[in-house]
């Protein structure tokens, strides 16, 4: 990555460093966008563009939890749209949505994104 400035605020979050944390860079204007809770109910890194994540050292990341999720969402997006009008991609935002899941469920809800001031 290039930075246009000092990362302070990215630097401030990964020391000292957490067991099981992840910062990551976020949808402007969407922050807030996660999963409907009616199809998932476990812990989201709300927003996650998936583009720049940071995660720190801990626990061994489990690929089968990861892997179910992504297939999860492949298979809910092929009988879900979110705008009839315009149908998705089966691929749409698969990364992101599997890794709002994932990352949520390994570091216990407490992922953090940086602002987007």
């Amino acid at each position: 990555f290039e930075f246009v400035q000092r990362p302070r605020e990215m630097l401030q979050l990964m020391f000292p460093p957490r067991h099981n944390f992840a910062a990551y860079m976020n949808f402007f204007g969407r922050e807030d966008l996660t999963v409907p809770r009616s199809w998932y109910a476990g812990f989201q890194c709300p927003g996650i563009v998936n583009d720049m994540v940071y995660v720190s050292p801990g626990a061994p990341f489990n690929l089968w939890s990861a892997q179910n999720k992504l297939i999860r969402w492949l298979k809910k997006l092929k009988r879900w749209s979110p705008n009839a009008s315009t149908p998705q991609s089966l691929g749409y935002c698969a990364d992101q949505w599997a890794m709002a899941m994932f990352l949520g469920e390994w570091t216990s809800g407490t992922c953090q994104p940086l602002s987007t001031k």
